[in-house]
């Protein structure tokens, strides 16, 4: 995302997708024997603090975002070696992706033999360039893409009610009253989901080499 979470405005105001994404987030239980990290799409890099101690932690994405990109490169064709990383991020940057499935297979290259990658993506939510949107997969979409991982676990996030919430309140019409709004998100958030829905926000995936 192009947008900066750490940010106290944005976290004020956050979307129910930004919220959705970092309770996500929270899940990822940590292996300590990770030493070798890829941020894919890194932009404002929200992710460093998730992280112990570190042999290399990459941020790559497409343009240099307030000079915290280490590679400039296009995720379809990464300039790394085959097994180069223990773990990969890659947060709310599928649905940019032209060709997402070429991005799944450099991911499973580049990963080593127990490596794992962390993938969220909207399914409902308004288009969005940075630089471009292309897509919004539904999750037997996303069960085919993975299918070469041993471990494939795809949560849904959210409800109908954080979609709708989400879909008025990033109108551009209004926008200055309607951001306003967004601080009922919050409160949205206290009540636990638990039901699958056939409408959520997007999912998050968690997968295994």
């Amino acid at each position: 995302m192009a947008s900066n979470p750490k940010k106290i405005l944005q976290k004020i105001f956050a979307t129910n997708r930004r919220i959705l994404i970092n309770h996500s987030i929270s899940s990822i239980e940590i292996n300590k024997s990770w030493k070798r990290i890829l941020v894919v799409g890194s932009g404002n890099d929200p992710y460093r603090d998730l992280f112990g101690e570190l042999t290399n932690y990459v941020r790559l994405d497409i343009v240099v975002r307030n000079e915290i990109v280490d590679v400039v490169a296009d995720a379809h064709r990464m300039p790394f070696d085959d097994n180069s990383f223990d773990c990969i991020m890659a947060i709310e940057v599928f649905e940019h992706l032209e060709n997402p499935e070429r991005f799944i297979n450099e991911a499973y290259r580049v990963l080593n033999t127990s490596g794992s990658i962390f993938l969220s993506v909207p399914f409902i939510f308004h288009e969005h360039g940075d630089p471009y949107d292309y897509w919004r997969p539904t999750k037997f979409k996303l069960e085919k893409l993975f299918n070469k991982f041993t471990f494939l676990e795809i949560s849904s996030q959210g409800t109908r009610l954080h979609v709708i919430s989400d879909l008025i309140t990033t109108s551009s019409s209004l926008f200055g009253l309607l951001r306003f709004f967004r601080i009922i998100n919050h409160l949205i958030n206290l009540f636990k989901y638990k039901k699958e829905t056939s409408a959520p926000s997007g999912y998050f995936i968690k997968a295994t080499k």
